[in-house]
């Protein structure tokens, strides 16, 4: 009996560390993003919160699984919009 209670204690030890092994306490493991969807074959640039130029919305949205949004359209470092001269 000891030693079936000693198996399951570990093995519940075991699977508690399994899903956060590497992250720091509190974290979420990531979890893998469904690719389902397809994205057209349309270059209309948009940039991200993340500093990073995507080729439309939707492949930012499929490229980070949703962790980022569009910044503004165009290109990082060059956004589109009414110029002041």
């Amino acid at each position: 009996m000891l030693r079936l209670s000693i198996v399951i204690a570990a093995f519940c030890i075991y699977l508690s560390l399994a899903d956060y092994s590497g992250y720091s306490t509190g974290e979420v493991a990531p979890q893998p993003c469904p690719q389902n969807n397809e994205c057209l074959d349309v270059y209309a640039p948009v940039c991200g919160t993340d500093g990073v130029t995507y080729s439309n919305g939707c492949e930012l949205i499929k490229k980070t699984c949703g962790r980022v949004q569009v910044s503004y359209n165009g290109q990082c470092g060059n956004p589109s919009g009414p110029s002041d001269a």
